[in-house]
Formats: C-alpha cells, structure tokens, sequence
C-alpha cells in the first residue's frame, strides 16, 4: 500500500478569495505544513519555483527525495512539477520530466496556443510488495490543448507507455473536472478518481480540478482526504493505494 497525494502549492488569489496577503515565505511556510501533516509516501506538486524547489531540498531532503525538471520558460514562470518520494517507504527504480506537447522529449516545447511549456514527471516506484508508476502533471487550461494532451495516443498516453507495471497512478492539477477529454481519457484507459467524494479542490472557481487517478482495474483507493489553509487556493488532496487482492 502507498499512501499518494497531489497539492498545487500556488495561491495567486489569496489576497481576493481569503483576503489575505499573505508573503511567498508566509506562503511556503503554511504549505509545508500541510504536506507534514498529509505524511505521504508520495507527492506529487504543481507550479514550484527553483526557489521554492531549494526550500523543499533544505526542509525535507532527510525524509524524502524529489524528483523533477524544470519545464523551459523564461524567467518566473519556470516552473516544475517534482515528485516527492519518502525515502523509507521504498525506492525508485526510473523516472523522468517529459513535455506535455506534440513532443514529449522536448523540454520547453508546446502545443501551438498555449501560453506555457507544460510538463509531467513520472517515478517508477517499489515498496515491499507491488511496483508503481505514478506520474504527476499540471495541464494547461485551454480546453483545446487538454484535448490535444489527453487524446489517444497523446502526450499523456505516451509518458504512460513508460510504465513499469500495471499499477498506473496519475496525480496533479489537471485544470478540468472529469468531463469531455479527461472522461475520455479515464474511460479508454480504465481510471477512477480517488477524488470524486472529496467535491471542490479549487477553491477560486468551486471546481474540482485536482486529481488521483488510478487503474481500477488492477488497484484500490480509499481514505481519501483533502486538506487546506492558507498557503494555496489548492487544496491538498490524498489517497491509500493498493493493489487488488492484497
């Protein structure tokens, strides 16, 4: 059993949703307490800085190991989506940053029409029993390119043929709520959402856009939990996985 959870740790309306202005440290500070206390085995997060990717070495590189590149802007929008691993949970055996794009292989590359290269990171993960693939990603918003990104064989589709085993995880801000391409894609690829009951994780726009994905096919999920404060207009969102007959 692994314990997964996915947090978008950006809150870039705090000051008009919880009226609140609150600093970037200010900001790190209550997220990282919100990822001590979810105590995953792993996380994946959405929209980190390198700034905000060296706090997280500094705070917790004796408990965990993270993993992730740098998706290819400029400037301050030169974000990555790592994944954290609890290094006495198990270990990783493979994993990587591919461009959520026409071609995954390209970091900084994107879909003609988005805004931002987009990116996903994957770890190939053994715990005492079973292996895992779990892949984390930050979709564009642009109903367009998420159709482009989720459709068969697409950039989604091609990242998971790196999977080591059946037990397929995916986590991350997917922008969308289990409806046209997403639902498609969840139907082809016979995924549920750990999610579904946890109702509104964005809290701007009332919407559930984060997401546990699983093969229910070959998996479980249950005890799923969503945690929150001030440090995101995300909330924290998490699950126990395992695989069928364990």
């Amino acid at each position: 059993m692994i314990k997964v959870a996915t947090y978008n740790i950006k809150n870039k309306t705090a000051s008009k949703i919880l009226r609140l202005k609150p600093t970037q440290l200010e900001r790190f500070r209550q997220n990282v307490e919100l990822i001590v206390k979810a105590d995953s085995d792993i996380i994946g997060l959405q929209e980190v800085t390198k700034e905000e990717y060296e706090w997280l070495e500094e705070m917790f590189g004796k408990k965990y190991k993270i993993y992730g590149d740098f998706r290819g802007s400029i400037g301050i929008t030169n974000e990555a989506c790592p994944i954290m691993v609890k290094e006495a949970s198990g270990y990783v055996t493979n994993y990587g940053t591919f461009s959520i794009s026409d071609d995954i292989y390209k970091i900084g590359k994107k879909y003609p029409g988005a805004f931002f290269p987009r990116v996903s990171t994957f770890v190939n993960f053994i715990d005492d029993f079973d292996e895992y693939f779990v892949m984390n990603m930050h979709v564009d918003n642009s109903k367009l390119i998420q159709g482009k990104a989720f459709k068969e064989n697409g950039a989604i589709e091609k990242i998971m043929g790196m999977a080591c085993s059946s037990n397929k995880v995916i986590i991350g801000d997917m922008n969308t709520e289990v409806n046209g391409p997403l639902k498609d894609f969840c139907d082809r690829n016979f995924f549920s959402d750990a999610a579904l009951d946890l109702g509104k994780t964005y809290k701007p726009l009332n919407m559930a856009l984060d997401h546990i994905l699983y093969d229910d096919d070959e998996l479980n999920a249950y005890d799923a939990k969503a945690l929150s404060n001030d440090g995101s207009d995300h909330s924290l969102i998490m699950a126990k996985i395992e695989p069928k007959g364990r």
